[in-house]
């Protein structure tokens, strides 16, 4: 599969940051159950249009804004 297909990438990032954002996630909500619904919404949401994905720099700091952003929507 190709480095450049951005699927390829979403999945390498959700691997790589989800026990981060999980951890922060958790900080914030106190609930294990809610921070992996955050999580699942902020990767439905990428899924949603995945070449945004190949304009980001700071991919760990980009995840956290979309994740808080995400958790606002939730509540």
């Amino acid at each position: 599969m190709s480095k450049n297909n951005p699927f390829y990438l979403i999945e390498e990032i959700y691997n790589e940051h989800y026990r981060y954002l999980k951890n922060f996630l958790i900080g914030l909500t106190k609930s294990d159950e809610i921070a992996d619904d955050i999580i699942q919404e902020l990767f439905a949401k990428i899924l949603m249009t995945p070449t945004r994905i190949l304009e980001v720099n700071y991919m760990k700091s980009w995840l956290v804004k979309c994740a808080k952003n995400t958790l606002i929507d939730y509540y």
